[in-house]
């Protein structure tokens, strides 16, 4: 089955409505006091027109369905926010540039671009590529949000986690990309990362036993807030020796625990001291927890 049978068999909403989700426009970094009036060429239910009037703004509209037609409408405003159909983006495009000093289009684009043209996209999840498209395009979608989040001074990591979320959002179906980006991002980026928290931790607190003491009280906690809840797999009929095994499996902890301690002494949410405490901690049971949840599954066979 080709790209062009999949989209033919697929049924299209009327004129192309597709109700715009309320955050896409609301999470928009704008100052929407400098905009006196808009218009919204694709009314559909009214919801973007409606926050443009809670903001202030005079807003007109037109909607083809309630026989108002945008390519007839040539007034002047300061705004155009709309979701056009994506069939006629490019000629809602063009109109708007011409009727407004801003114009905003909320188009899923590239989602609705790797639909109707899935031969442009197609190498991104050829496991056999010899160019590793789908990783370098990964990897240059990151960076570029990550350089936006640093422009509006932003933590970083939140723009490498919206990379990853724009590739599950745009396709569903991702091959053998998935598995690819993890080989490559435990084996060669997460290790950078532990390099680097390793270069910057003060080895001088091994001397102070009070240290040792608040890491205990720390593993103590981490210990018992997983094994708390896996006692209630005895309503499961489970034995105790394999719920015991579980608690220690689960209370391993490693990667996430280092990247928020780091990022909670960034934002002084916690103290430097606390930060060396739960990266010894995460080493402490990394390490164990595996080799005593093998020791009791040992023994329970």
């Amino acid at each position: 089955m080709n790209g062009n049978q999949v989209r033919t068999s697929l049924p299209r909403n009327a004129y192309d409505f597709y109700p715009t989700p309320e955050w896409c426009y609301e999470k928009l970094p704008i100052d929407w006091s400098q905009f006196k009036t808009a218009h919204e060429p694709c009314k559909g239910d009214g919801r973007i027109v409606s926050f443009l009037q809670n903001k202030g703004i005079k807003t007109s509209w037109t909607e083809i369905q309630e026989g108002k037609d945008y390519f007839e409408w040539d007034g002047e405003v300061d705004l155009i926010l709309t979701n056009p159909p994506f069939s006629i983006a490019r000629e809602f495009i063009e109109h708007s540039i011409a009727c407004a000093s801003t114009v905003i289009m909320l188009l899923r684009i590239i989602r609705r671009v790797a639909w109707w043209n899935p031969q442009l996209f197609s190498r991104m999840f050829d496991g056999n590529d010899p160019d590793e498209l789908g990783i370098r395009s990964s990897i240059a979608l990151m960076l570029v949000l990550v350089g936006v989040s640093v422009f509006f001074d932003i933590e970083p990591i939140l723009g490498a986690f919206l990379a990853g979320t724009i590739f599950a959002f745009t396709f569903s179906n991702r091959g053998t990309l998935e598995s690819s980006l993890k080989g490559f991002s435990y084996g060669f980026l997460i290790p950078i990362f532990f390099i680097n928290i390793g270069l910057n931790y003060d080895i001088s607190v091994f001397s102070e036993t009070q240290f040792f003491v608040e890491v205990g009280y720390l593993f103590l906690i981490a210990v018992g807030v997983k094994f708390i809840p896996s006692l209630l797999l005895v309503f499961s009929k489970i034995k105790f020796r394999d719920m015991l095994a579980g608690g220690f499996l689960l209370s391993a902890r490693f990667s996430l625990i280092i990247a928020m301690a780091e990022i909670g002494v960034h934002l002084d949410l916690i103290s430097k001291e606390l930060e060396q405490q739960i990266i010894l901690l995460a080493v402490i049971t990394a390490t164990f927890s595996p080799i005593l949840f093998r020791l009791v599954r040992t023994q329970t066979k």
